[in-house]
């Protein structure tokens, strides 16, 4: 439904720099954030996800073909 997901800061979850960066943008373009943990159904359901780690690299994918573009 066009709305951002991100599982609220805890010990596991980190309030980084890119975090951050990225919810003030999207606060900025108006998007809907939600600050909660996800289930796997909504993750699998998903269009797209965006992965970020301080540890690892950061990824987006599509988790669907997008029909509208094919």
């Amino acid at each position: 439904d066009g709305t951002l997901i991100t599982a609220p800061e805890s010990p596991l979850i980190l309030s980084g720099i890119t975090r951050q960066v990225v919810l003030e943008l999207a606060k900025k373009a108006q998007w809907n954030v939600s600050l909660r943990a996800l289930t796997l159904a909504e993750l699998l359901a998903a269009d797209e996800v965006w992965v970020s780690s301080s540890l690892r690299l950061c990824w987006a994918t599509r988790t669907r073909p997008n029909s509208s573009s094919e």
